[in-house]
C-alpha cells in the first residue's frame, strides 16, 4: 500500500502533481492511502477541510474504486483507493 499525504493549504500545481502519482500508483495496482493532515487550527474547520480533501480526489482521472470511504480522524481525513 501506497501513502500520499496532503497538507490543507495544498497548492493547486501541487494537488495535479499528487494526484497524477496516485494515478501512476493505481496503474501499476498498487493500493492508495490519501490522507489530509490537518494542523493546528486548522481541525476546527473540518468541513472545509473535508471539501478541499473531495476536490482533491476529483483530480484523480484514473479509474478506481474506493475500499475504504473517507474517514475523519482527530488528525484529518483519510481514504483508501484501489484500481
Amino acid at each position: 500500500m501506497k501513502i500520499i499525504k496532503i497538507g490543507l493549504s495544498i497548492s493547486e500545481h501541487d494537488a495535479k502533481i499528487k494526484a497524477k502519482k496516485i494515478e501512476e500508483f493505481l496503474k501499476e495496482g498498487d493500493k492508495v492511502k490519501v490522507e489530509i493532515f490537518l494542523k493546528g487550527r486548522e481541525r476546527a474547520n473540518k468541513d472545509f477541510a473535508k471539501e478541499k480533501f473531495e476536490s482533491f480526489l476529483s483530480k484523480i482521472e484514473e479509474e478506481h474504486k474506493i475500499d475504504q470511504p473517507i474517514k475523519s480522524l482527530p488528525s484529518g481525513f483519510t481514504i483508501i483507493l484501489s484500481k
